[in-house]
């Protein structure tokens, strides 16, 4: 008996990679950074892979219960630290724990890890630090950060949990004075953590309030795991995702923690009652908790990863049309039927997933830019960067999770029904990935938070176009050695991104000088496009201020009115805009430095290039074509060679599409798909899996012949 035959599809995929013109593995070295990360990864993964529990996969974990999930999960999270996979060089950078990863969130371990064990590195003093971390990273306690309450999430200046300081017994005394003041959604708090840091506002002796203020607070004993006395506590519930982390509820009733439990690094209370600010900038303190955002344009980026990688799979070898069923031929003989056409071939789904891959490498730089300006101001501690870092990382931030969250979808809907299957792993990824929207600042807000830094370069525009165009303040950044490679180029965008909003002379809604160019060059150059991209953004941020200030001038509303009733629309899409031209031009940028670095063949950088000038392309088929037709930059003739040269262009990348993907690196073990699998063997997959669900353990369920046979032929229809 011969080898059994290879499956179509798994030949697609194989034909699919034979005609990609670069080498995948040589893009993975440039955007991993080098070799070296690169097979550590590889061996990581392959000692996960080789475990009988962590390498048996996540897909079968859609036919648990939640409870039967939660246990699994804590399972895998105690042999990840039987083996040691925490003390891995590559464990971090390989971010499995992440959206989609190969390990699931176990529990709090993420928020433990993630805003736990950095909240007391960031806010302790030397002493507290000495005292809690090695029994945070030892895991004898187990840490959540308890922010956000039952009715208070982004406008955490009215949190309304208190603390009250008792210079009698040297206490704080913490409570929830409302219903609304509970502490709700806090990973991990329902059923995992023994302590939380609390964010509550404290009131010293004196009867001042001093604002918000971290506290860690004992929740359960160490011994027996049960609630504290005082200690109200529990898991919220089922969610739309993250089933396998208890995000918890908090209610305090005048629990008593020693005055040594308030993080003092920044601000203390001392044993009299004085409330004293240490000579550390408060600005800077606020900049260290900047991490999460990073860390979600981070997440945004493996999210389109992860979704673009399956969908371009399962396009390149679902087939659907596109040619006849057969016909018999002069003879009287039935030819086989030809093949049907690749979904992947279709216009139509290369115009939707085509930019979204080109969106996953966009964010991908973006991201890698965003952490080096966040670790050169950790370094430096220069407040003078911080707006910067504040608005870029609230816009980037808000852009790229709402970019991925609606990409996710797309990449689902692009797999047709299989799409909604459990098995495609896309609806697990879009559950999880979705929140990100909202925590850490609501989308819309985070926009807002950017607009106002907007307005502020322009205002620091108007003035120095009055005091001569004098040149602004450059950071200190002496002594540290700047990223390599593409990083480099990428992280130079966002060292100064409010550069062409403070333009002296060009404060106007309508173009200072239109684009010169013919349709043909703005369609061929990049570079033009960019500028486009920029002037759109520019052209907004005006608008907006403008119309702001115009309510304001008239007399209608305060300033503060005025923003969040009458302008803020108008100030959304200006952010908006701001971001999409940051996200284009790290691209733009990390290619260019690529090819002054040679850091790739040219095959390989050629694809890349590719990649952008379809990211460019699309960004301004999205974002800037309407107003500046209005503003008259660009005439109708530039914004259809635009279009034009996008279609032009898909052709190419759809060449590349499998390869592109396969160049994240990502494995089967990471993906949790059956439609995304490697050797594109879907259909026998996905058979299996399905012959896997409980409901096939027996030919008739208990149910039937309980609720279903007694009304056979008594009903009527």
């Amino acid at each position: 008996m011969g080898e059994k035959e290879m499956p179509q599809t798994s030949r697609d995929l194989e034909a699919e990679r034979a005609r990609t013109s670069f080498a995948p593995t040589e893009l993975n070295v440039l955007l991993r950074g080098d070799a070296h990360t690169v097979e550590a990864r590889h061996r990581l993964l392959a000692r996960i892979a080789a475990d009988p529990l962590l390498g048996e996969g996540r897909l079968d974990d859609s036919f648990l219960s939640r409870a039967e999930r939660f246990d699994k999960s804590l399972a895998r999270m105690r042999r990840v630290h039987e083996l040691g996979l925490p003390k891995d060089e590559a464990f971090v950078a390989t971010r499995l724990f992440r959206e989609g990863g190969a390990l699931d969130k176990a529990g709090g371990f993420g928020l433990h890890t993630g805003m736990f064990v950095p909240t007391i590195e960031l806010l302790g003093s030397d002493e507290q630090r000495a005292t809690w971390l090695p029994l945070a990273r030892s895991c004898a306690i187990l840490g959540a950060y308890a922010q956000t309450e039952l009715a208070h999430g982004t406008n955490l200046a009215r949190l309304e949990t208190t603390a009250t300081f008792d210079p009698r017994s040297d206490t704080f005394e913490l409570h929830s004075p409302t219903v609304g003041s509970i502490k709700w959604w806090p990973g991990g708090l329902g059923k995992w953590a023994t302590h939380a840091v609390v964010m509550a506002q404290l009131t010293t002796a004196d009867g001042k309030a001093r604002g918000q203020q971290s506290f860690i607070v004992q929740l359960r004993d160490l011994r027996t795991h049960l609630p504290l006395p005082g200690i109200e506590l529990g898991d919220i519930g089922p969610k739309m995702g993250y089933d396998r982390v208890d995000n918890g509820f908090l209610r305090l009733c005048r629990v008593r923690v020693p005055r040594a439990h308030m993080l003092c690094r920044h601000a203390q209370v001392r044993a009299d009652g004085s409330f004293v600010l240490s000579s550390d900038n408060p600005r800077a303190v606020y900049g260290t908790m900047l991490f999460i955002r990073v860390y979600l344009v981070e997440e945004a980026s493996l999210a389109l990863q992860h979704a673009t990688t399956i969908a371009a799979r399962y396009s390149a070898v679902r087939r659907q049309g596109g040619a006849p069923t057969g016909a018999a031929d002069g003879g009287g003989e039935t030819r086989p039927p030809p093949l049907e056409r690749a979904v992947l071939d279709y216009q139509t789904q290369q115009t939707r997933l085509l930019p979204l891959i080109a969106a996953a490498y966009a964010v991908h730089f973006a991201a890698g830019a965003l952490r080096v300006r966040y670790d050169l101001f950790r370094a430096s501690q220069d407040v003078r960067t911080l707006p910067d870092l504040h608005a870029t990382s609230a816009a980037l931030k808000s852009f790229t999770t709402s970019l991925a969250a609606s990409g996710v979808e797309t990449c689902r809907l692009l797999c047709g029904g299989h799409g909604y299957s459990h098995a495609s792993g896309l609806p697990a990824l879009y559950a999880e990935f979705a929140p990100s929207q909202t925590y850490e600042g609501d989308n819309p807000v985070m926009l807002l938070q950017a607009a106002r830094w907007i307005v502020k370069q322009l205002g620091a525009g108007a003035a120095r176009q009055g005091e001569g165009g004098a040149a602004r303040d450059a950071p200190d950044t002496r002594g540290r050695s700047p990223p390599d490679g593409a990083a480099r180029g990428a992280a130079a965008v966002l060292a100064d991104p409010g550069a062409y909003l403070r333009d002296a002379g060009r404060a106007v809604e309508r173009a200072s000088a239109p684009y010169d160019g013919s349709p043909a060059e703005l369609g061929g150059s990049a570079a033009a496009q960019l500028c486009a991209l920029r002037e759109a953004a520019r052209v907004l941020a005006v608008r907006a201020a403008a119309a702001l200030h115009a309510h304001v001038r008239s007399g209608g509303a305060p300033y503060e009115v005025a923003w969040s009733e009458r302008a803020s629309a108008d100030l959304l899409e200006a952010a908006r805009a701001h971001a999409r031209y940051l996200l284009a031009a790290c691209f733009d940028a990390a290619v260019v430095e690529a090819h002054a670095a040679r850091a790739a063949s040219r095959a390989t950088l050629g694809a890349l290039g590719a990649l952008r000038d379809l990211h460019v392309l699309s960004a301004c088929d999205e974002g800037c074509a309407r107003v500046l037709l209005e503003s008259r930059y660009l005439t109708p003739e530039h914004t259809l060679a635009l279009r034009a040269r996008l279609l032009e262009l898909l052709p190419a990348v759809r060449r590349d599409a499998v390869g592109l993907v396969d160049a994240f690196g990502l494995t089967d073990l990471e993906l949790n798909s059956v439609l995304g699998r490697a050797d594109g063997n879907v259909y026998e997959h996905m058979l299996a899996w399905a012959r896997r669900s409980p409901l096939n353990a027996t030919h008739v369920l208990e149910g039937f012949e309980r609720h279903v046979r007694p009304i056979m032929g008594k009903c009527t229809l």
